[in-house]
């Protein structure tokens, strides 16, 4: 359900405005209103240039805390600034900032250095090979350069014009490939004309592959070992870094964490104070909403610490501002975990129905349904099991695991309806269903699914018909009303029958055929009346919805199906161990298909078939002004 919520006013004296903050931030229920921006009527608050300059620095600092916390894995842990005033505070940032700032500029600068060595070991091997390739016999100098593959066939070109340009016939060029799309090239020329080349290659956009200083007095030979020596004290250098970055987190973690908690209530404080208070010449003023049944014990902590300075004014929201109003899930702990698959929607507008405990319901019971194998959801309940035990409590993979524990629960109860584990393999070793063997009686399942259709989309419907009354929108709400009418009206008359005639079933009650067919002539009418004349078809087409459940069915028996297959595959190899391996693999394969598809269409149906009926999203996040939490509207 969704928790109630009251509209708070508040009005006090200017200069008090800063230690309310502070209060209201420490206290942390209050979700803060942004000021219209259209009322001339309403000044927001500016901050003096002393506290704009301050925010500017302070959202610097967070940004820069945040990243070296985040580096090290320091987690904020509220301890306070103990007495330490701003100047102080400025200062221990920017000592840490620098200081970390040296550290990974340093490491920054071995594995820089440590890619160049090996670039150029890289290059010098390839000429060194392409110099011992060389089958001339006379003495030239050499210029290195490296180009792309899709660039090798500059390398003629500039053979070519190194002939044109400086007269000089004695010029080769070899080349290898590099890794990656690089190529190295050596160019060969008489030692005089190497400057003179050099400069053309530079003027022609051409890498030439400078030898470090370091280096260059070396034979080529020799390069190599240099280079490698120097790449032997890399791992070294680094080790020294990190022990640096260690001793730095040592000494400094409690001053980051301390920091972090400081930087960000100021920064946030002073946010608030521009973004959501207003001001008259005298006061200031906000509004902001509080749960209800927390806002007893929060005035009464205002009227302790402001001592009558301040006013405040608890209002129950209009039906016209519920678009307004932040919403707060407050279910009991065994629906919580679904409110995660609520998050792909924006929030439900205040006043209308929470569909979290409706989703606990149906969608654990569809994939079940669906699935419905004994083995195949005592192994699905072990893997989540896993991941429940391996998540930290409250995160989404924790809510996930349970979520699907209870599918996996509810496919451990069908397959024993169905007498099914890994396929037939039950079957053939003695286990019987305790209600109905669904690959026998699939036309029982068929009408079961589109049942579960009738109901969802009838009830979806009706819940409706509730939301719009909720919210005031009267005619709406007739329409909704008239619409769950003809759906009862068609299910009676129309849907009983057909899946009384699926199922192979006599004896329909005529009775409820007739009284089907009153609420069908009472809501046809009505509907065109209050919507439009096209409205009608819309029941009838309500219909196609209630028959789409019937894909509950189509993926089970596949399941089914897919199970007795690897069950077959598997008896069909007279090797043992070969056979179980076969029979193994598919049915993994089956699992995973089996976790798979009836968690896409059990979601579908929810979301597309029952959802579309009441859901009117549009809410927003229920965001308290506190420390460690957000205070956007």
């Amino acid at each position: 359900m969704l928790e109630k919520m009251l509209k708070v006013e508040i009005v006090g004296s200017k200069k008090d405005v800063d230690s309310f903050l502070k209060e209201i931030y420490k206290y942390g229920v209050l979700h803060l209103e942004e000021l219209p921006k259209d009322d001339p009527n309403v000044k927001n608050f500016e901050l003096s240039k002393e506290e704009q300059a301050k925010l500017k620095d302070f959202k610097g600092y967070l940004n820069d805390l945040k990243e070296i916390a985040s580096e090290l894995k320091i987690e904020k842990t509220h301890v306070g600034t103990s007495g330490i005033g701003e100047p102080e505070i400025k200062e221990k940032v920017e000592t840490i900032r620098t200081k970390f700032k040296e550290i990974i500029e340093e490491e920054r600068a071995i594995k820089q250095e440590e890619k160049l060595l090996n670039d150029y070991k890289k290059a010098i091997n390839a000429l060194n090979q392409l110099m011992k390739d060389y089958k001339g016999t006379e003495k030239l100098g050499f210029l290195g350069v490296t180009v792309t593959k899709n660039e090798a066939r500059i390398l003629e070109y500039l053979k070519e014009l190194i002939k044109e340009k400086l007269g000089e016939e004695k010029v080769e060029i070899i080349s290898t490939d590099l890794s990656g799309d690089r190529i190295a090239a050596l160019i060969l020329a008489p030692e005089e004309k190497i400057e003179e080349i050099s400069k053309l290659v530079w003027k022609e956009g051409i890498s030439e592959l400078k030898i470090p200083e370091k280096y260059k007095d070396l034979p080529i030979e020799r390069m190599v070992d240099a280079l490698e020596e120097d790449l032997s004290h890399i791992p070294e250098k680094l080790e020294k870094n990190r022990r640096k970055l260690e001793e730095f987190k040592e000494k400094y973690a409690d001053d980051i964490s301390m920091l972090l908690d400081y930087v960000e209530e100021e920064a946030e404080i002073l946010e608030a104070k521009e973004l959501y208070i207003g001001q008259t010449k005298f006061l200031y003023f906000l509004w902001g909403w509080v749960p209800e049944e927390d806002y007893e014990n929060f005035n009464k902590y205002l009227k302790e610490r402001f001592h009558g300075k301040l006013v405040a004014k608890e209002i129950k929201p209009r039906k016209d501002e519920y678009h307004k109003v932040p919403i707060k899930f407050k279910n009991l702990s065994i629906f919580r975990p679904f409110q995660l698959l609520l998050s792909i929607f924006q929030p439900p507008i205040y006043g209308t129905i929470d569909p979290t405990p409706l989703i606990y319901f149906f969608f654990p019971i569809y994939f079940g349904f669906m699935l419905g194998d004994f083995g195949y959801g005592a192994v699905a309940f072990l893997l989540f099991f896993m991941l429940y035990l391996k998540s930290k409590p409250g995160s989404a993979l924790r809510q996930v695991a349970i979520i699907f524990l209870w599918t996996s629960l509810w496919t451990i109860i069908f397959g024993l309806l169905y007498g099914e584990a890994f396929g037939d393999l039950s079957e053939k070793l003695g286990m019987h269903p305790l209600l109905i063997h669904r690959m026998h009686q699939i036309k029982i399942i068929l009408v079961t699914a589109v049942v579960f259709g009738v109901i969802q989309v009838v009830l979806g419907v009706f819940l409706g018909f509730v939301n719009n009354l909720r919210l005031g929108h009267t005619r709406h709400a007739k329409y909704e009303f008239a619409r769950f009418v003809g759906l009862v009206g068609l299910s009676l008359a129309f849907i009983g029958p057909i899946l009384m005639l699926i199922g192979g079933w006599g004896g329909y009650p005529k009775i409820l055929i007739k009284v089907g067919v009153v609420l069908l002539a009472i809501s046809i009418p009505a509907v065109a009346i209050l919507h439009n004349f096209i409205a009608p078809i819309e029941i009838l087409s309500a219909m196609g919805n209630m028959f789409s459940f019937a894909r509950l069915m189509a993926i089970g028996l596949s399941s089914a199906i897919l199970g007795m297959i690897a069950n077959m595959f598997g008896g069909l190899i007279p090797n043992l161990i070969f056979g179980f391996t076969v029979a193994f693999l598919f049915h993994f394969l089956n699992l995973i298909l089996g976790i798979f598809d009836p968690t896409i269409q059990g979601l579908r149906l929810q979301f597309v078939e029952f959802f579309s009926k009441f859901y009117i999203s549009g809410g927003k996040k229920y965001n308290p002004f506190k420390k460690g939490g957000s205070h956007d509207s």
